[in-house]
C-alpha cells in the first residue's frame, strides 16, 4: 500500500471523496518540488496552471492541507494559506424535452439499450450518485413494492422508490442480465462488451456510458450528476413539496439541495398564476 493509501484509508470518506482526494494528492506530490517545504505561493501558482475554478480549488487545497498535516505535522508552510471557496458556475440540467430526447434515443431491441434504459431511468427516479449505482445488489431490489435499498454517502442505507415505468425496464434487463452475469456477481448492472461481459459495472464505466448517452443523443455533454440535477429540478417544477424531493434524493440540508435546483427561475412561475387561474384559463404545467 503506497502511503496515499495508508493516508486515505485512515479516514472513513465515501469512496467519490476518497477517489477525488487521491487524485490531488498524487498530481501534488507528482508536480511539486520538495513537497515537503512548499510554500503557498508555490501551491497558489500551481493551481494557476490547472483548469480548475474557485470551488475545485477550495477543495484541492482541503485535501492538500489535510495530508501535509498528516504527513508533516502543523508547522508546513502550506497551512497558513487560506482561500474562499467561490460559487460553481452553471450546472448542466436535462429540461424536460431533452430528457424525452434521451429516453428515446435507447434501442431497446438490444441488451445494452435495454440496460442503460433502466440505468438512466433508474438515475432520474431516484437521483442516485453514479457509485451508489454501481454497487446495487440484487437482494437489495424488491420490484413489487417499487424500491431499492442503496448504501449512500456515508455509508447510510436509504430507501429509494422506483416508478412504474422504471420498474419494467429493470424487469426487461433482469432478464437479459441472468444470460450473462458471471456467477457470485451480486450486482444488478454488469458489463456486455467482450472484456467486460458479465463482471459488475463500475463507477467509470457507467461514467463513460453516460457521457456517450449525451453525444451519440444529441443533448450533448451529460454526466451522473447532472441527472441527480435533473431528478431534483423536474420534480420540483411538477410542484413536488421540497421535503419529498429531499426525502428521495437523499438531502439532509435545505442549503445543500438549493444547489441541486438553482436552474428554477421566474420563468417557472408561469403555470402557477393566480391571475390566469382567476381567470379560469388552463397552462400547462412544465
Amino acid at each position: 500500500m503506497s502511503i496515499i493509501d495508508d493516508y486515505l484509508y485512515t479516514h472513513s470518506w465515501a469512496n467519490e471523496t476518497r477517489d477525488k482526494y487521491g487524485r490531488i494528492i498524487r498530481a501534488f506530490l507528482a508536480e511539486i518540488k520538495e513537497p515537503e517545504n512548499v510554500k503557498p505561493v508555490e501551491i497558489i501558482r500551481w493551481f494557476d496552471t490547472k483548469p480548475w475554478g474557485d470551488s475545485y480549488r477550495y477543495v484541492a487545497l482541503c485535501a492538500i492541507r489535510a495530508f501535509v498535516r498528516w504527513k508533516w505535522g502543523d508547522d508546513h508552510p502550506v497551512l497558513a494559506l487560506k482561500i474562499k471557496r467561490g460559487e460553481s458556475g452553471p450546472q448542466r440540467v436535462l429540461n424536460q424535452a431533452k430528457l424525452e430526447k434521451l429516453l428515446e434515443y435507447f434501442d431497446t431491441s438490444t441488451p445494452k439499450g435495454r440496460r442503460d434504459l433502466s440505468i438512466c431511468t433508474l438515475f432520474v427516479d431516484t437521483g442516485l450518485r453514479v457509485t451508489e449505482v454501481a454497487r446495487l445488489n440484487l437482494k437489495h431490489l424488491d420490484l413489487q413494492e417499487r424500491h431499492v435499498d442503496a448504501l449512500t454517502k456515508g455509508g447510510i442505507w436509504e430507501r429509494k422508490t422506483l416508478s412504474h415505468y422504471t420498474v419494467a425496464c429493470l424487469i426487461t434487463w433482469l432478464g437479459d442480465r441472468s444470460q450473462m452475469a458471471r456467477p457470485g456477481v451480486p450486482n444488478i448492472y454488469v458489463g456486455i462488451a467482450k472484456f467486460t461481459r458479465g463482471k459488475p459495472m463500475t463507477r467509470s464505466g457507467i461514467q463513460h456510458e453516460v457521457g456517450r448517452w449525451g453525444q451519440l443523443s444529441g443533448i450533448g455533454e451529460l454526466s451522473p450528476h447532472d441527472l441527480r440535477r435533473t431528478m431534483a429540478t423536474l420534480a420540483t417544477r411538477k410542484g413536488a413539496p421540497q421535503s419529498v424531493v429531499m426525502a428521495q434524493g437523499g438531502w439532509k440540508s435545505e442549503k445543500v439541495f438549493q444547489k441541486y435546483v438553482r436552474q428554477i427561475s421566474p420563468e417557472d412561475f408561469d403555470p402557477y398564476s393566480p391571475v390566469m387561474a382567476a381567470m379560469q384559463i388552463p397552462v400547462e404545467k412544465p
